[in-house]
C-alpha cells in the first residue's frame, strides 16, 4: 500500500497535498470514516463546516448503545475528541464543487482547494420547509429549525412545533420544559412517532396535539405573533419550531453525474459505493440502511465506507 502524499500539481501554479481520502462532512457518518481512515493510516482530511451534523441539536439521544442518555452537544464533544486523538486534518470549509480529473477528485471550496484519490461523501440533509407566507420574514425571528438552541428563548411563553415525527415530539417535550403551552401540528390524521414518543407526549399536559392540520400562515409586525392554520384559525404564539422532515444534500453530486434514486437519495450499493470509481457515501443522504436516518446506521455505513476505501487501495 501507498500513501499519496506531498503530490505536487505540475498542470498550475499551485501546490496541493494529495489525500488519499476526503472526507466531505463531519456528521455521525463523516466522523466514523475518519476514525476509521485514521486507524488504516490513510492520509485522510475532513471538510465540514462543522462537527456533529444534526445530532448536535439533540436535546437527549436515548437510543444509542453505549449511553443510556446523552445529549447532542455532548456527543459532539466526543466526536471531536476523537478527531484530535487520532491526528485527523479538519478543514471547517463549505464544499462548493467537486470535479473527477483522471482518477484524482478536485475539491473546491469557498477557502481553497484540495486533492485526494478517494472521496467519501457525508453531506447528510437539509431541514424542508413549509415554503407558507411569513416564513422567510420570520425566520431566525420568532420562526425556528433547532429547538435544542433556542427552546430557553420562549420561557414563559407559547409555541407552535410543525411536525409529528420524532423529531417533533422531542422538540415539544424540551420546549414544554419552557413555554407555557405548546401546540403540536401534524398534518396527518395519526401522529407518525415512534410509540414512546407518544406516550410520553399524551402524558404532557402542556402539550396540546393537533392531527390533520397544516400551518397556512405565519403573522406578525417587527416579531412572529400568531400562526394560522388550516380551519382559519389564529393560533397566538411568540415561537415556531419546524421539524417536518429533510432532503438529501446531493446538488453536488448531480453535478458529478452520480446515481440519484426515486427520493433524491445517492444510489450506494452494500459497500457504500457510488456509481463513480473512487467516490463514496455514507449517512443520512444514502439510499441504504433502508433509509433509517438515525446516528448508529449512519456511524455504521461510515465505517463500511472507509473499509471499503482501504481495501481498494491495498488492491491497487
Amino acid at each position: 500500500m501507498h500513501s499519496l502524499v506531498n503530490y505536487i500539481n505540475t498542470c498550475s501554479s499551485r501546490i496541493f497535498t494529495m489525500y488519499d481520502v476526503a472526507i466531505l462532512g463531519g456528521g455521525p457518518a463523516g466522523v466514523t470514516a475518519a476514525i476509521y481512515c485514521a486507524r488504516y493510516k490513510l492520509k485522510t482530511i475532513v471538510i465540514s463546516t462543522e462537527i456533529g451534523g444534526w445530532a448536535k441539536s439533540a436535546n437527549v439521544i436515548e437510543n444509542m448503545p453505549s449511553n443510556p442518555a446523552i445529549r447532542g452537544k455532548d456527543l459532539v464533544n466526543n466526536y471531536k475528541e476523537q478527531l484530535k486523538n487520532n491526528d485527523i486534518e479538519l478543514k471547517k470549509e463549505t464544499v462548493t464543487e467537486l470535479e473527477k480529473e483522471n482518477d484524482t477528485f478536485l475539491i473546491k471550496t469557498k477557502k481553497g482547494d484540495y486533492k485526494a484519490k478517494y472521496v467519501i461523501y457525508c453531506m447528510g440533509t437539509k431541514k424542508k420547509m413549509l415554503n407558507v407566507p411569513g416564513e422567510d420574514k420570520f425566520l431566525g425571528n420568532g420562526i425556528h429549525l433547532c429547538a435544542t438552541c433556542d427552546a430557553p428563548f420562549y420561557d414563559g411563553e407559547e409555541v407552535v412545533v410543525v411536525g409529528g415525527n420524532n423529531s417533533g415530539a422531542s422538540a415539544a417535550i424540551l420546549l414544554s420544559e419552557f413555554a407555557t403551552k405548546v401546540y403540536l401540528i401534524e398534518v396527518m390524521e395519526e401522529l407518525p412517532m415512534e410509540p414512546i414518543w407518544k406516550e410520553r407526549i399524551e402524558k404532557n399536559d402542556k402539550i396540546e396535539v393537533m392531527t390533520s392540520t397544516s400551518v397556512k400562515e405565519f403573522k406578525g409586525e417587527e416579531e412572529l405573533t400568531g400562526v394560522v392554520i388550516s380551519n382559519g384559525t389564529e393560533l397566538a404564539v411568540k415561537g415556531a419550531f419546524i421539524e417536518i422532515g429533510s432532503d438529501p444534500n446531493i446538488s453536488i453530486l448531480e453535478t458529478l453525474g452520480a446515481k440519484i434514486d426515486e427520493y433524491k437519495c445517492v444510489y450506494v450499493g452494500s459497500d457504500q459505493k457510488t456509481s463513480i470509481k473512487g467516490l463514496y457515501a455514507a449517512g443520512d443522504v444514502t439510499n441504504n440502511s433502508n433509509n433509517l436516518r438515525q446516528i448508529v446506521s449512519a456511524q455504521g455505513e461510515g465505517a463500511v465506507a472507509a473499509n471499503a476505501v482501504y481495501k481498494e487501495i491495498l488492491n491497487e
